[in-house]
């Protein structure tokens, strides 16, 4: 199983110059993890992907902030870097914590709707 095969539902695309890990599906992905903060404004979007992944990369990664450009959207989750093999280590780190509901979910509880 490869990187790519591992970090689903999670894309990561190739450009000529670095590549963009996307979510599609915002609201489908992990979505019981948003509706437990729903009455403080969290739906799932891409916005609260962004605050959610910033977040995490702030306290866990905080040596590649620099690297790494995102770009909200309601429907879409997607942040651009100019290294693959850096976006595959993020995203590799960041869906592992959005597996494990012991961390995740405690971890969440510290990230500030967008806005």
């Amino acid at each position: 199983m490869t990187i790519r095969d591992r970090i689903k539902p999670f894309v990561i695309v190739d450009f000529e110059e670095g590549a963009s890990l996307h979510l599609y599906s915002v609201e489908d992905y992990k979505i019981e993890l948003f509706e437990s903060r729903k009455t403080e404004g969290f739906t799932g979007n891409g916005y609260d992907w962004t605050a959610l992944a910033k977040k995490f990369i702030d306290e866990e990664m905080p040596d590649i902030m620099d690297e790494l450009e995102f770009e909200p959207d309601y429907g879409l989750f997607t942040v651009h870097s100019d290294s693959a093999i850096l976006l595959e280590a993020f995203a590799m780190r960041f869906k592992a914590a959005l597996d494990d509901n012991e961390y995740i979910y405690p971890f969440f509880m510290d990230v500030e709707a967008w806005g």
